[in-house]
């Protein structure tokens, strides 16, 4: 795995999530996906 890949897009797709759900969903699947968060 590429990290630097993977912190790329994990935040692209945080930044999306975060605009587009409520916070407390926002914050369990970062926890869930994000475990390098």
């Amino acid at each position: 795995m590429n990290l630097a890949n993977h912190d790329d897009l994990t935040g692209a797709l945080n930044r999306r999530a975060f605009l587009s759900v409520p916070k407390a969903r926002f914050t369990a699947m970062a926890k869930n996906n994000s475990p390098f968060l």
